[in-house]
């Protein structure tokens, strides 16, 4: 399972190593400082390591190697930091993601492993190791839920006889906290059916800037496919955003993957558009119904003595007073790394304000910062929605579509956001163009 200790036992005798195009020169280069390393001579490996970095400063794999030979010295530190610069020369360098993962990991940088263990799975799917990364990055911070489905991932697709012992541990886990569920992911909850009314809501023409999107979203959920057909159909919704079908399908998605007050706010936007509409109406009271029917029985609490009365609601001044400390200190928090905490008092800062659109944007920063890109694209999109004039949501998208190893989407939200005149646009510019060229420009 230490697959770094393995992979640098086996001088990157890699696969995915072979596919890195390097010059004969960068190749002889290379060829002498493993001669070097070999030898036990690790002070003049890592000179000529970083003499081909000076020569040749988009080698991949010399930055790749120059990190693991700082890292077996135990400076874990700069090794990330030459990992990190190797995904970014070469970001289909499957080996380079795994071993800023397990370092990242292992120095309780979980925050940072889980993106770059996501991005190996991408390109390496069949490799189970990223599986069992990521799994115990969530169990460390505490994501119960993403844990137990990377363990079963990884127990399903381990098949080496010497991993065993991993494997009885993923699935003891997995009995002990999960339930004893061998699925990677709990099933969706099943949606309130959308209602034959909805054929009632007048069908997008072929000119409306919602139609290709509205298309692509039924596409994915034709195919079950239900976190894509979402992001489809906001996509409509930011092309459109008065038209009431792509604010019906949001509602839909939501539904199909279980988050039914979301889905019941969309249906809500759709009634606010078109008040007439029965199919939303029905919905929601479908969905309405489904909570109530998941929601378990109240507990029997004796009631409040006079010495502990219960809270009276908080007035508006007193819910902005309370939402404005907390997004203070979720900012404070965020700078310092520490995205569990944020992501906490960004959430109870909602509570008290739940239009604070600033909020939203701070909690998606957090969430990409602990690898949770999903959940990120949520937060940005439902920041935007509250207020359009923001260039920040829009980096955030960017950086999230990024990590999830969406290109194309990634690529086109830099865009938007080195093109916004929004306030805040100015400071996020020229890394949102950067960013940009980068994805246009590397392979």
């Amino acid at each position: 399972m230490n697959r770094f200790v393995v992979v640098l036992a086996a001088a990157l005798a890699a696969p995915a190593l072979a596919q890195q195009a390097t010059s004969p020169q960068t190749q002889a280069a290379l060829e002498q400082a493993r001669q070097l390393e070999q030898s036990g001579d690790a002070a003049g490996a890592e000179a000529a390591y970083r003499q081909l970095i000076q020569t040749d400063p988009a080698s991949a794999v010399a930055h790749n190697k120059l990190g693991m030979l700082l890292y077996k010295q135990r400076r874990a530190g700069e090794a990330i930091e030459q990992f990190q610069v190797a995904t970014q020369d070469d970001p289909t360098y499957a080996l380079a993601w795994f071993n800023l993962g397990f370092a990242a990991r292992k120095n309780n940088r979980c925050a940072e492993a889980i993106p770059a263990y996501q991005r190996y799975t991408q390109l390496a799917p069949n490799d189970p190791d990223g599986l069992w990364g990521l799994a115990e990055c969530y169990r460390t911070l505490g994501q119960v839920p993403d844990a137990c489905a990377q363990y079963a991932a990884y127990a399903r697709l381990e098949t080496r006889p010497s991993e065993k012992r991993y494997i009885d541990q993923a699935n003891g886990w997995i009995g002990q906290r999960c339930g004893g569920a061998p699925a990677a992911a709990p099933p969706s909850a099943e949606a309130p059916a959308p209602a034959p009314a909805l054929a009632a809501v007048p069908a997008p023409s072929p000119a409306s800037p919602a139609a290709a999107d509205i298309a692509k979203g039924d596409a994915f959920l034709a195919q079950n496919d239900l976190k894509d057909g979402l992001y489809a159909y906001q996509d409509a919704v930011r092309a459109a955003p008065n038209d009431a079908i792509a604010h019906f399908k949001v509602g839909v998605a939501y539904a199909r993957l279980g988050y039914y007050p979301q889905a019941i706010d969309e249906w809500n936007r759709v009634l606010a558009i078109d008040p007439t509409n029965q199919g939303a109406k029905e919905n929601i009271r479908k969905a309405e119904a489904r909570m109530g029917a998941a929601a378990p029985a109240p507990a029997v609490v004796p009631a409040p003595t006079p010495a502990s009365p219960a809270p009276a609601p908080m007035d508006p001044v007193q819910a902005q007073a309370l939402a404005a400390k907390e997004y203070g200190q979720a900012v404070g928090l965020i700078k310092a790394g520490r995205y569990q905490e944020a992501t906490a008092a960004l959430g109870r800062a909602i509570t008290a304000r739940p239009d604070f659109a600033v909020a939203y944007v701070a909690r998606g920063s957090a969430e990409v910062g602990l690898g949770r890109f999903h959940d990120a694209v949520q937060d940005y999109l439902k920041g935007l929605s509250l207020n359009g004039n923001q260039a920040a949501p829009l980096f955030g998208l960017g950086e999230a579509y990024r990590g999830m190893g969406d290109r194309s989407r990634a690529a086109q939200y830099y865009q938007e956001c080195a093109n916004s005149t929004a306030p805040d646009a100015a400071a996020l510019r020229d890394l949102a163009r950067k960013q940009y060229s980068d994805l246009l420009t590397q392979p």
